[in-house]
């Protein structure tokens, strides 16, 4: 039966009564009526649940109104077939105003139902036509970078984009105990495009498909939820300020990573790092020059302007610490406690000669002494013939405007010339380590 019809029905009988002041005893037929619709009613748990009439139409609401649209028909129309003759009594009454109230409450929640179907079926529409204009692989990409970042400030996302690689993974857990803990000019052109994907997503979310919301069928992960999109992009700005934070800090470890390797040598092997981080530790601005220029082109390739103060001040730090740890190796170590004690004879000239022809002017020489008294021979592997013999060496030399003196290791080789003889003089094979040292 039409519960809106019903309703008329029950006020009508209700308000036709309402004058009987006689109180005799209800029928039979009246007394069966009422009790199947009372039973109607606490069977099915009908009730007038106020906080259902405003607010979200959540599932639960949608529940109650199945319910009611189930059950209450049923108990108006045992009701009303209570005879004229009953309608009187206090009981028919009251269970006549329960019904009035729930058929008003009805009317309520099955008009807040259908506008929910209505917008359920019109967010669908929404849903499906964001998907297919944006929902390509392209732009999920650049939501799944912003939407790591938003998840995880310190995610190293855009580097990248930026001419940058990643920072450093699988250091030895030891290597940064010593300090505490508080590659080529970057381009545009893929930052360009990733900023250009935002800013069509961002046109979008706040043009033709503005309040698309999460759809709770069909926006299953990141890929699909739209609404979510359109949060990242509406606020990108920022998100991307704490991604190129994060690149610039993810550069400053792969730097600080170096340095932590020459410490853990320094503290435990033979002092002997490569020659770019040494310079690095006695000479910081070349670091920090480094990275206040990486900072730069980050912020020029992104549009933004980063602060490059913390970070700069804490490499300082690491720094001045390293150079502690630098000085005090530096003043235990001589050429002779790596191994190199060995006269170098006739290599020594050659050395000298060597390193005047090719390294940088300025350097203050020594002395040069080998790692072993004669000659390694190889020889052919089938036919024994030698190939060539070697010797290990190293150089002392002192850079200008330096404290300490640098020892820096080589292979000096000649190649077999047949019948007993090798070439008269050899080559040179410089390492890229050295070690910072006592002038002796």
């Amino acid at each position: 039966m039409n519960c809106k019809l019903t309703v008329f029905i029950v006020i009508t009988s209700l308000t036709a009564f309402l004058t009987v002041s006689e109180a005799g005893a209800i029928s039979r037929n009246g007394a069966r009526y009422l009790r199947s619709a009372k039973s109607t009613i606490s069977i099915s748990g009908l009730k007038v649940i106020k906080a259902y009439e405003s607010g979200p139409v959540t599932r639960a609401v949608e529940s109650h109104f199945k319910n009611l649209n189930n059950n209450l028909g049923r108990a108006i129309s045992n009701f009303n077939r209570i005879p004229s003759s009953d309608r009187g009594e206090p009981e028919v009454q009251a269970v006549g105003q329960q019904l009035k109230a729930l058929s008003d409450h009805f009317q309520i929640i099955k008009a807040r139902v259908s506008n929910k179907s209505g917008n359920d079926a019109a967010d669908k529409a929404l849903h499906f036509a964001f998907k297919k204009k944006y929902g390509s692989i392209h732009y999920q990409s650049v939501i799944k970078i912003l939407n790591e970042i938003n998840a995880n400030p310190n995610y190293n996302a855009l580097a990248f984009m930026l001419g940058r690689g990643a920072t450093q993974k699988g250091k030895r857990k030891n290597k940064k105990s010593w300090r505490d803990e508080s590659s080529g000019p970057a381009t545009s052109s893929a930052f360009a495009d990733f900023k250009s994907k935002i800013n069509t997503l961002k046109a979008a979310c706040n043009g033709e498909f503005k309040g698309i919301k999460n759809h709770r069928h069909y926006s299953l992960g990141i890929e699909t939820k739209f609404g979510t999109w359109c949060m990242l992009v509406n606020k990108s700005d920022e998100l991307i300020r704490t991604g190129l934070t994060a690149a610039v800090n993810g550069s400053a470890k792969v730097w600080l990573g170096q340095i932590d390797d020459a410490v853990d040598i320094l503290l435990n092997k033979s002092g002997f790092i490569f020659s770019r981080t040494a310079d690095w530790i006695l000479k910081p601005t070349l670091l920090t020059d480094r990275i206040k220029t990486t900072i730069a082109e980050y912020s020029a390739a992104a549009g933004v302007t980063l602060d490059d103060s913390v970070v700069l001040a804490k490499i300082r730090g690491i720094l001045a610490k390293a150079l502690v740890i630098l000085n005090n190796k530096a003043k235990k170590s001589i050429l002779r406690d790596a191994g190199y004690k060995h006269s170098a004879g006739k290599i020594d000239g050659y050395v000298r000669s060597e390193i005047r022809k090719n390294w940088k002017a300025g350097n203050t020489f020594k002395k040069v002494k080998m790692y072993r008294d004669g000659y390694t021979l190889v020889k052919h592997a089938v036919t024994g013939i030698p190939l060539r013999r070697s010797r290990g060496g190293a150089v002392l030399y002192k850079k200008a405007g330096e404290k300490w003196c640098r020892a820096r290791s080589f292979e000096y080789t000649e190649p077999y010339l047949g019948g007993g003889r090798y070439a008269n003089k050899g080559t040179f094979s410089f390492s890229e380590m050295v070690r910072i040292q006592k002038c002796e």
